[in-house]
């Protein structure tokens, strides 16, 4: 501690760090992150020693992550073996009996799963303190490779008011952005590493030919407002991009994952966002002006994949608005998390307005601008957000989905050629379950032969020759960082991997069976003191590997 300030008010500032220091409760297990991979953790871990002092700190007014709060469920997983014998199966079984359902319901009203997620919780003991956030200067105490303990605020005040100290044994990062793993000073990385970094053929850059790019040839969109005006339209990089498949600092796109309906009952008109412009749809009305001239009638499907919310039972007929495969404009936001990393609390927040302001204006756009088609317009009126879903923040999904964050460098990074079938790996704490996944990454500019500037979307991919293997061990090792950095931190949600191998384990299923296995390890490893040895010549035993 160095104050800067004169008179007797250092020492008051030092004996104000004491005295929280003395007020500080000591755990067994502090876990950041009420994400599903935060909350498996506590449960399982509570499960395995029931006297283990748990405690979950959660910066929002909610639990369970994208799997809630952001809408998704656990919808995400080849079959039920995705989630076999973990708590993510106890949790879809639970919102099946709410229902009175015979199978189990991966993707349930937001009340529905957070009460089940809930139930879980109080039958373990497990605590969760909520609107709790890491401070942005000076969170974490070490001594040596030990996290000694961590420093919070009350999410909304002032930080250097309300604050804690939250001392234990060992903690886990499992939020989505990774800042106890940041604040912690560990080595890690964002964006995409290059082909030839890691030796991966799907890495880097991507070709023009990229899937679900905006049309080609004589039928390409100009990224300019005009020929007499060559500024960029809103929501394009201007940044060169780097040749094909270099490495670079973009990640996959942001987005709300929007429940809507047709249902008359519960359907509720898309509303004006409060900073909307139209200005910023310009692109997407380039897209409708080439449809039309083409012949072509645009559909909300036809820009988005309208998933039927898995297992789901009840009466509202919910749809999952996601990213889609055929317009090139979806409601996933390229370019708009740009520095949402490293990114100070203030200015993230002005990221998440960005992509609401994105969401929500593109479905406001497309049902009132009177420049979109009769059609398309008559189309989205059949549909509307559920007026039973996120009451509290206008039928909106409160959490924003950040498809990728940072990624931890641990001493094993796992990488494309990882993921290779009956790759049995010594460590192995479960098993992926997902294709390598990637939605678009870049919404830049390219310059055809006779100089014009056209839309390029960059970066997205879906199942190639590559998927063949992509279901492979996940060892025990990419969930801790560097042994010379850090000894009692887990990371299941932001591990060590590639940007490619992270676009097969970034989803919810994964990341409740990674914090079940987490709790195993943490566990396993408490006869052993300190918890520094904990590395991966231990196969945990608690969650399952293999059938």
């Amino acid at each position: 501690l160095q104050p800067k300030m004169k008179g007797i008010q250092p020492s008051l500032s030092v004996f104000l760090l004491l005295l929280l220091s003395s007020l500080a409760q000591d755990y067994d297990i502090v876990i950041y992150g009420a994400t599903g991979g935060g909350l498996s953790t506590a449960i399982a871990a509570k499960r395995i020693n029931k006297n283990a002092k748990v405690i979950v700190l959660e910066p929002s007014n909610d639990i369970g992550g994208m799997t809630v709060a952001g809408g998704i469920g656990l919808r995400d997983t080849f079959n039920e073996f995705g989630i076999k014998g973990t708590i993510g199966e106890e949790w879809v079984n639970l919102n099946a009996k709410q229902y009175n359902a015979t199978k189990p319901v991966y993707q349930p009203d937001e009340w529905v799963g957070r009460k089940s997620w809930q139930i879980l919780l109080e039958k373990a003991g497990v605590t969760v303190i909520y609107n709790t956030t890491l401070v942005e200067k000076g969170a974490v105490v070490k001594k040596g490779t030990q996290i000694i303990s961590i420093q919070t605020f009350t999410t909304g005040s002032p930080q250097d008011k309300d604050v804690k100290i939250w001392k234990s044994k060992v903690f886990v990062d499992a939020s989505y952005e990774g800042d106890l793993a940041r604040f912690s000073g560990v080595s890690y990385t964002y964006g995409r590493e290059s082909r030839w970094q890691y030796n991966e053929s799907q890495a880097g850059v991507m070709p023009y030919s990229t899937f679900n790019n905006f049309p080609r040839g004589k039928n390409a969109i100009s990224a300019v407002v005009s020929p007499t005006d060559q500024r960029l339209l809103w929501g394009i990089d201007p940044r060169p991009l780097p040749p094909i498949g270099s490495a670079d600092d973009r990640m996959m796109g942001y987005s709300f994952r929007l429940c809507v309906t047709m249902h008359k009952k519960y359907r509720s008109p898309f509303p004006k966002p409060p900073q909307y412009d139209p200005s910023h749809f310009t692109l997407l009305q380039r897209r409708l002006d080439l449809a039309t001239s083409l012949g072509q009638t645009v559909k909300l499907s036809n820009l988005c994949n309208l998933l039927k919310y898995r297992g789901y039972t009840g009466e509202a007929q919910k749809i999952d608005v996601c990213n889609g495969y055929q317009g090139g404009f979806t409601t996933d936001a390229p370019y708009l998390n740009n520095g949402y990393v490293n990114a100070s609390y203030e200015k993230r927040k002005e990221i998440w307005d960005l992509h609401y302001e994105y969401v929500l204006g593109m479905m406001y756009y497309l049902s009132n601008d009177q420049r979109v088609p009769k059609s398309t317009r008559e189309n989205m009126a059949l549909y509307g957000l559920c007026n039973d879903q996120w009451k509290t923040s206008n039928y909106v999904p409160p959490q924003l989905y950040v498809r990728e964050g940072l990624r931890i460098i641990g001493d094993k990074v796992m990488a494309q050629n990882d993921f290779k079938k009956l790759d049995r790996k010594p460590d192995s704490i479960g098993l992926t379950g997902w294709w390598f996944d990637v939605h678009q990454v870049s919404r830049v500019t390219f310059k055809t032969a006779d100089g014009k500037l056209i839309v390029n979307q960059e970066g997205e991919r879906w199942k190639n020759d590559a998927d063949k293997q992509s279901q492979t061990d996940i060892p025990l090792s990419v969930l801790l960082p560097k042994r010379k950095e850090v000894t009692n931190l887990l990371v299941p949600v932001c591990l060590s991997s590639t940007h490619i191998a992270y676009a097969a384990l970034r989803l919810e299923p994964t990341f409740v069976l990674l914090g079940h296995s987490t709790a195993s390890a943490l566990l396993n490893s408490e006869r052993r003191s300190p918890l520094s040895p904990l590395s991966s010549r231990e196969t945990p035993t608690f969650a399952p590997v293999h059938s």
